[in-house]
């Protein structure tokens, strides 16, 4: 996150057995609203990651509501659900806390993740 609590991007993780598939979903939510967006496969393998990024920088406070609707529309999700493969979001957070860099992701095509 940028020190004006800004990115240039933002990324949902998914984990475990559904991450693919509900990740697939929000990709075909994205692009019902004409949002273009990315799937990784996690580091781990197991997971996947679903990146859209900015032309400029965009408060994180209102990239993470945007998204996080998204989320909600394409998973069919109510506050309470809790099996889903939704993991979290990157960055983690609305606005910088002063301590420290916060949560952290491997941007997309880095070192051994490309080979």
């Amino acid at each position: 996150m940028l020190e004006e609590n800004s990115s240039y991007f933002i990324a949902a993780d998914f984990d475990g057995l559904a991450a693919f598939k509900e990740a697939g979903k929000l990709i075909e939510t994205c692009h019902e609203y004409g949002l273009s967006c990315y799937l990784e496969r996690s580091q781990s393998g197991a997971g996947a990651h679903v990146w859209l990024f900015f032309e400029q920088a965009y408060p994180a406070a209102k990239s993470r509501v945007i998204i996080l609707e998204l989320i909600r529309r394409a998973l069919g999700l109510s506050n309470f659900d809790k099996e889903v493969s939704f993991d979290r979001l990157f960055p983690n957070q609305d606005f910088q806390s002063g301590k420290g860099f916060g949560n952290l992701i491997v941007l997309p095509l880095q070192g051994i993740s490309v080979n």
